[in-house]
């Protein structure tokens, strides 16, 4: 199975689940803003005054935050719907410019930046292309460069099954569709033995509920 296969029932999921995105994210909800606040501490912290390629940015929650401190802001995302309503959020901040665009088309990007942040962009990956991101990423970036990176630990919120060695899960939406999306979940642990030959000072911590990890380093040269 290719890259393109893995990825399009997960590009329509999210192409159809975009008008709700916010909402389904827990974007309006209190408690997870209060369990989000040491990853929008942390942005705040270490993107300050950086030139940040933000991968997958979807509806552009975290690009508005990580725009209040940033040198610039690049944001990158697949899908032209998440990226109208990113586009939106973000009007008023003149250091911040949006492209439709494929983090794997290495070509289409012609720039460089010194930190690199994606929420809920890496277990969307095949296993096989891991290496293949991160040369990507860390080839877009200095030398002085920091990464910031949050996802989900393992949860039983959906259906999962395994298919070439990755996970996916069944997802339904309001249009009363089924969605195959690819959602492989790392360990502690196993996210240390991704990082550690890319990066140095990885620190991993946990959100308070332990559903999600924070990761963040910088990168080797």
């Amino acid at each position: 199975m290719d890259r393109t296969d893995f990825f399009k029932d997960t590009i329509q999921y999210y192409r159809d689940r975009a008008i709700i995105y916010d909402e389904s994210a827990g974007y309006n909800n209190l408690d997870s803003e209060i369990l989000r606040k040491p990853l929008i501490e942390l942005v705040r912290k270490r993107l300050y005054n950086r030139n940040v390629i933000e991968i997958a940015c979807g509806t552009g929650f975290w690009t508005e935050l990580i725009a209040s401190s940033a040198q610039s802001v690049y944001a990158i995302d697949i899908d032209e719907g998440m990226l109208n309503i990113a586009k939106e959020r973000c009007r008023t901040h003149t250091n911040v410019s949006f492209d439709k665009a494929d983090i794997f088309d290495f070509k289409q990007i012609q720039m460089t930046f010194n930190a690199a942040f994606h929420h809920f962009w890496f277990s969307h990956i095949p296993k096989s292309e891991i290496d293949n991101f991160l040369n990507i990423q860390h080839g877009l970036l200095s030398s002085d460069s920091v990464v910031i990176m949050a996802d989900n630990l393992f949860h039983e919120t959906y259906n999962d099954f395994v298919e070439d060695g990755n996970r996916f899960e069944l997802r339904n939406l309001p249009n009363g569709r089924e969605y195959k999306v690819l959602k492989n979940l790392y360990s502690v642990d196993e996210l240390h033995n991704i990082l550690h030959k890319y990066g140095s000072n990885v620190q991993i911590e946990l959100t308070e509920d332990s559903k999600m990890w924070i990761a963040i380093y910088n990168i080797n040269r």
